[in-house]
């Protein structure tokens, strides 16, 4: 009876509204890592080196390697640029800040490269004319061994490229 009552009438009753009382303080957003709660961030220092070769302008071979060094110099080097990497990476979820460092360093080689050819980087380039005037060339591409330092800050990896 109340439902037929309800639909000829132009007006559907609503219930009042009731104060909902404000929240006493405003939610912050969650670190990343327990370490990027602490005011300085954790900066991990590595060694990044690269070498490409080609042969005939097809690449054969690639290495890129990233390893943390014997004796730690950052507290004596000076930074010679700073570069930030914008990459994903709300998606990993670890307690290790610097097992997320060197994961992103690893699988961001492009960027790491990009940021890295500011500094030095060496080609070599050696070709060959043969008897059928056929040229055969060799090219190496290397970035040599470079210290970092790198952290988290922002949810961005700050790369702070040392000068030896």
């Amino acid at each position: 009876m109340l439902s037929i009552q309800l639909l000829h009438a132009d007006l559907i009753p609503q219930p009042r509204p009731q104060k909902q009382p404000l929240p006493e303080e405003i939610l912050v957003p969650e670190a990343l890592t327990p370490q990027a709660l602490e005011s300085t961030p954790q900066k991990l220092e590595l060694i990044i080196s690269y070498k490409a070769q080609s042969q005939d302008g097809i690449i054969t071979g690639e290495r890129y390697s990233i390893a943390d060094p014997i004796t730690l110099k950052a507290h004596r080097l000076k930074v010679a640029y700073t570069c930030s990497l914008n990459t994903p990476i709300n998606d990993l979820i670890t307690d290790d800040e610097s097992y997320a460092i060197k994961y992103i360093l690893t699988h961001y080689q492009e960027e790491v490269l990009e940021c890295l050819r500011k500094g030095r980087a060496s080609v070599r380039y050696d070709g060959l004319t043969s008897h059928n005037t056929r040229v055969q060339d060799s090219t190496t591409f290397a970035f040599p061994p470079q210290r970092i330092l790198a952290y988290l800050d922002n949810r961005y990896v700050v790369i702070d490229v040392l000068k030896e």
